[in-house]
C-alpha cells in the first residue's frame, strides 16, 4: 500500500479568490465579536457579583461579631464552659460472646 504525502504550500493572499478573501475577513469579523462578548459578559457578570459579594461579607462580618460578643459574655458570666467537660448517664447492658459459644 503506498503512502500518500500532502504538500501543504503556504498561505498567501495572493493566490485567494475573491470568495476566499470574503471569507478570511467574515471569520476574523466573527473571532473580533466572539472575543468582545465574552470580554463584555465577563464585566457583567464582575458587575453583578461584586455587590453580592460585598453585602455576603458584611453579613458575615456582623455575625461573626454577634457570636463573639455573646461568646465572650458567656465566658465572663461563668457559662457552661467554666465548668468543665459533662458526663451523660444512662443505663447499659453487657452482652458475653463468650457464652453464646
Amino acid at each position: 500500500m503506498q503512502e500518500r504525502i500532502y504538500q501543504f504550500r503556504r498561505f498567501s493572499p495572493q493566490g485567494m479568490t475573491w470568495r476566499g478573501k470574503l471569507g478570511v475577513f467574515a471569520a476574523a469579523v466573527v473571532g473580533v465579536a466572539l472575543v468582545g462578548a465574552l470580554a463584555i459578559l465577563s464585566l457583567v457578570i464582575a458587575v453583578v457579583m461584586i455587590p453580592i459579594v460585598a453585602v455576603a461579607l458584611l453579613v458575615f462580618r456582623w455575625r461573626l461579631g454577634r457570636a463573639m460578643k455573646q461568646a465572650t459574655a458567656a465566658s465572663a458570666r461563668g457559662g457552661s464552659d467554666a465548668r468543665g467537660p459533662r458526663v451523660i448517664e444512662t443505663d447499659y447492658v453487657v452482652i458475653d460472646r463468650d457464652r453464646a459459644r
